[in-house]
């Protein structure tokens, strides 16, 4: 797979992003050995990255704690393949010397796509080199016990205590270490689809349809208030077909009403004759029902308040804030039988800038440092 990627400077950040829209290798580290391989082979040419992002039909940000999870793979490679090689045999032998180069030159590609199964891989070839350093003569012994001890004892026991693979050793796992957060191509906001790592499940319950959990975190007073909206289970040639939908709205660039009560309405049935034609176009069948409910969804994030609806339609949550750094601090709540929690929703700067402008515009009210408190009825937004 050749990755099409690009190092970019946002808001000081340096990312790197990768262009997976018409990638078939699944656009998913945690899911994908190919992606995940070669994520890791480009951090290890440009380990300085501040973020990983996927782009595609989805777009998936790999930032903090599980990008850190990420370099440190990419570390442990890196190092560890020129010290290895540099250690294959001692002075003046030879014999076992292009078996093993072969055998870690294998170990450490699978380590790159899948470090579990690499460690599993590295811990086969400790085993079988430790069981033929007790055999043969006593040069080979040597030899075989320093390759061990020098090259296969180390990079074991690193693997094992990498963050990755510290608690968990398989690929199923792999999502709450890295905790991507990801939203259709179609929305600015950003979830995290895993709850943290650790975490305990105290109460689950449903707001309008979308399955609510709250979990309590290990080592933190707040608890966690973890939710998925029905969009991000939209099978993929839906979130297509909205995001093309949306992009030839933005083309056409329709007159809209000034009320975003009313817009929200006028987008909801341009969008769907614009769906429906696309849909023919691609001969994809869609039912009725569903181009109402994709039409639902653009709405909701174009003229309505994104995802912050399904907390405001929350009985339980009681406030709702964010603190600066916009964009890697979550949203905060206090609910009202978990008291202050963390949420899996993270706003871009451009979503809360956004939303400061639909409050303004709903309310007719200036909001800025002058007048830093707004007022207003969110009851018909």
């Amino acid at each position: 797979m050749n990755c099409s990627r690009s190092l970019l400077t946002l808001n000081d950040r340096l990312v790197m992003r990768f262009r997976c829209s018409d990638c078939d290798g699944g656009a998913s580290i945690e899911k994908s050995e190919r992606c995940m391989r070669e994520v890791i082979r480009s951090i290890m040419e440009n380990p300085d990255i501040d973020a990983v992002v996927l782009s595609g039909i989805y777009d998936r940000e790999y930032t903090g704690p599980g990008l850190d999870a990420l370099k440190e793979i990419a570390k442990l490679i890196s190092e560890n393949h020129y010290w290895s090689f540099a250690n294959l045999a001692t002075e003046g032998c030879v014999r076992c010397k292009d078996l093993w180069k072969k055998r870690l030159k294998r170990a450490f590609e699978v380590v790159a796509g899948d470090p579990a199964a690499g460690l599993r891989e590295f811990e086969e070839f400790l085993r079988e080199t430790s069981e033929r350093a007790k055999r043969g003569a006593e040069k080979c012994k040597t030899c075989r016990s320093s390759f061990v001890k020098k090259v296969l004892e180390p990079i074991v026991c690193q693997l094992k205590n990498s963050a990755l693979l510290r608690e968990h050793q398989s690929r199923r796992d792999y999502a709450r270490v890295l905790q991507p957060m990801v939203r259709p191509k179609f929305l600015s906001s950003h979830l995290k689809l895993e709850p943290p790592a650790r975490s305990e499940l105290v109460d689950f319950y449903e707001v309008q349809g979308c399955k609510v959990r709250i979990y309590r975190l290990s080592g933190r007073l707040q608890n966690y208030y973890f939710f998925l909206p029905p969009e991000y289970h939209l099978p993929r040639e839906h979130v297509g077909l909205v995001q093309q939908a949306w992009q030839l709205m933005l083309k056409r660039a329709p007159s809209l009403d000034t009320n975003l009560l009313r817009a929200r309405k006028q987008i909801i049935q341009i969008v769907k004759h614009v769906m429906a034609d696309l849909a023919d176009e691609k001969g994809l069948r869609i039912s009725p029902a569903e181009l109402d409910g994709l039409a639902r969804h653009l709405a909701r994030y174009t003229a309505g308040l994104g995802l912050i609806e399904t907390l405001l339609a929350d009985e339980k949550v009681q406030d709702i804030y964010v603190d600066a750094p916009i964009g890697t601090t979550p949203v905060h709540i206090y609910h009202r039988d978990h008291e202050e929690c963390l949420t899996n929703i993270f706003f871009t700067p451009d979503e809360a800038e956004s939303l400061i402008s639909r409050f303004r515009a709903i309310s007719g009210r200036p909001f800025s440092e002058a007048d830093p408190v707004l007022d207003l009825n969110l009851g018909e937004a």
